[in-house]
């Protein structure tokens, strides 16, 4: 069995709890640097008034310019999305002893945090492959070919069928 995990670096924004959509999901602490479920944000007093903060941020011109740009990663919410990572191998370690796990990581060319993204997973010896390196042409363009459109960012089917291609290859199937 072959578990592929696909990573962004919009990953770490969500596990620290920054991504608007997911308001309510799982909350992650790093404790003798293992990941442990420690609820969810919305059950935080922080994540209440995180939520009230920014919803009446984006009345003023200035929260609109914080929400399209985020708040930076720092190191230590890299560190907690490795060890999710690392966690979701362990899980899979425990369930199919037999199994392969897999990092295909959308590293992007602009993008300061990828590479430490990138060391700190494979410091945690997860098999890291980088898209860059399966689909070069990602970098051209903004990889627009390779995604629905350019208000979404997702990979188009055309870009699925590629990886699936290759991971079949990488993975001696």
């Amino acid at each position: 069995l072959h578990v592929v995990y696909q990573a962004i670096y919009g990953h770490v924004k969500r596990v620290t709890g920054r991504a608007e959509w997911d308001r309510s999901g799982p909350r992650y602490e790093i404790r003798d640097g293992e990941a442990v479920f420690a609820g969810r944000f919305d059950q935080v007093e922080t994540g209440k008034w995180r939520v009230l903060w920014e919803r009446n941020l984006a009345k003023f011109r200035i929260g609109q310019r914080i929400r399209q740009r985020g708040i930076p990663f720092n190191s230590r919410d890299i560190d907690l999305f490795a060890a999710i990572v690392d966690r979701a191998r362990g899980i899979c370690r425990r369930k199919y002893p037999t199994s392969t796990f897999t990092v295909l990581f959308w590293d992007e060319t602009g993008v300061d945090v990828c590479q430490e993204i990138i060391e700190k997973l494979r410091k945690r010896n997860l098999n890291v492959v980088l898209l860059s390196g399966v689909l070069p042409e990602l970098e051209k363009n903004d990889g627009l070919p390779l995604r629905l459109g350019p208000r979404d960012r997702h990979p188009n089917s055309e870009t699925h069928a590629r990886l699936a291609e290759f991971l079949i290859r990488h993975l001696d199937l």
